[in-house]
């Protein structure tokens, strides 16, 4: 039992992109808010100022219960929300 929970934890720990590139991080999933499409590295979104941004990395999930987590653009880190963007959780997995 503890060594399946060693595993899944190091499993969590890993950011990984699919085939398409999208951007996941164990369960978490980064999505466009309202319509929660999938963010992709390499898709380009307009920022709050109404500037464009790329995504070039993968950023980072929320790592407690009050905190939003971070995106990639243009190689530095910002908040998801900048470029209308959240994490989201799927517990079916």
């Amino acid at each position: 039992m503890l060594s399946i929970l060693y595993r899944n934890k190091t499993q969590r720990n890993e950011i990984m992109t699919n085939e398409k590139n999208e951007i996941s991080y164990g369960r978490w999933s980064l999505t466009t808010t309202p319509l929660e499409d999938a963010v992709y590295v390499g898709d380009e979104l307009v920022n709050s100022r109404g500037d464009l941004c790329k995504v070039t990395g993968k950023g980072r999930p929320p790592h407690k219960f009050s905190s939003t987590g971070r995106i990639e653009l243009d190689g530095r880190l910002y908040f998801p929300s900048v470029v209308g963007c959240k994490w989201r959780e799927d517990w079916n997995e």
